[in-house]
């Protein structure tokens, strides 16, 4: 088994060489422009690396630098309030193949030029190194004792709105990576949980806890070395609509001209903000979706026959969004069951952790902590 440390120094390895080649494919993007500059061709459009009718956003910024290759995939549509006022068309700005020979060698040289790699060959493995090593965010744990924080919930909604049985389960982990902090507590703050049931481990200190501090009981063994140690758990059910996290409603109609038209709109509930919010819609044989207008992006998968509504992120700022697209006629049922992803920092359990401590001293030992909401199902039927 690899040690933390060796893990750690492999994911900012795998960071670093992200880093690099985004570094060269912006550099080559801009010696791009220049030579359009030079030749009087202007282009109008957003910011971003993606350029042309795509916008400034998200959109714009990921699509245009993704490698070619075969898919059955339209591309996304960026957020309309976001689309660029153009006077006049713009003429689009191809995104670089990273997956064609000459463009690689483009990139290459831009490595080798910013002394990044002393030679191309080695420019070319980094720039092959496939896109799955790249961390997709910060490397945890960072800490010798590093503290987890979950939920996953299994939603299931009528399409009619009301909901049929809500769950979320969630729990609190310890893993020690030092075997000299194995006997550490936690001490937390609880808020309003009436609704959850909890419990602790059979090796907690109830007493303790009681009085907001996890810790296991006098002689008890001490916490296992790296691996993770749940002392926490909790879990509701409940059939209360007003603990859904994001109100969806789909409306299909039919239209004069033999076609089915879709209303969509969402609604945050959650008194936090989402992330990587993807609404999946299946859309019936016969005929791509046509997207009329929508607040957020979309991604047809063609051989799935899904439609994919996505959101970077949900929070106040557009907490409430619509979208509108048609298909050949269908019956309504055709386009349910919708399934529903996001991932959130936060969770339904209130519960904060305040400090960490050595049990033999009482002082502050140094954590890290991951506090993360997931989707285990959430459909609506």
């Amino acid at each position: 088994m690899e040690s933390h440390d060796e893990e750690r120094a492999k994911k900012e390895e795998a960071s670093k060489h992200a880093g690099v080649k985004k570094r060269a494919a912006e550099k080559k993007r801009m010696g791009d422009e220049r030579k359009e500059e030079n030749t009087g061709d202007g282009v109008m459009g957003g910011g971003g690396m993606g350029g042309g009718s795509m916008g400034g956003g998200m959109g714009g910024g990921s699509m245009g630098n993704s490698p070619v290759m075969e898919s059955s995939r339209q591309p996304y549509v960026e957020d309309k309030r976001a689309a660029p006022a153009a006077a006049k068309e713009a003429r689009p700005i191809k995104g670089m193949a990273l997956g064609t020979k000459n463009k690689k060698s483009d990139i290459a040289k831009v490595l080798k030029e910013e002394n990044i790699v002393a030679r191309e060959e080695e420019a070319d493995a980094l720039v092959d190194a496939p896109s799955s090593s790249t961390p997709s965010g910060p490397a945890v744990p960072t800490e010798n004792v590093h503290v987890v924080v979950e939920e996953q919930l299994v939603i299931h909604v009528e399409n009619d709105g009301g909901l049929q049985s809500m769950e979320i389960k969630g729990g609190l982990s310890v893993t020690c990576y030092d075997s000299a902090l194995s006997r550490v507590k936690v001490s937390v703050n609880m808020g309003d949980n009436k609704a959850f049931q909890t419990r602790t481990h059979p090796l907690v200190d109830k007493a303790a806890f009681s009085n907001g501090t996890l810790q296991l009981k006098e002689g008890a063994r001490a916490f296992p070395t790296a691996a993770p140690a749940g002392i926490l758990r909790w879990n509701v059910q409940t059939k209360d609509d007003s603990m859904l996290p994001l109100s969806i409603n789909c409306w299909p109609s039919q239209g004069a001209d033999g076609q089915s038209i879709i209303n969509m709109e969402y609604e945050l509930l959650a008194p936090f903000e989402l992330h990587n919010v993807s609404i999946a819609v299946p859309v019936p044989a016969g005929g791509a979706p046509v997207v009329t207008s929508v607040d957020g992006m979309y991604e047809v998968n063609a051989r799935e026959k899904v439609l994919y509504w996505k959101h970077p992120i949900i929070d106040q700022g557009n907490k409430s969004g619509s979208m509108e697209f048609s298909t050949p006629r269908a019956d309504p049922s055709s386009f349910f069951p919708l399934q529903v992803k996001f991932t959130a920092s936060k969770t339904f359990f209130d519960v904060e952790v305040l400090d960490v401590l050595s049990e033999e001293t009482s002082k502050p030992v140094k954590y890290s902590q991951l506090t993360q909401l997931t989707v285990d199902q959430f459909e609506i039927v």
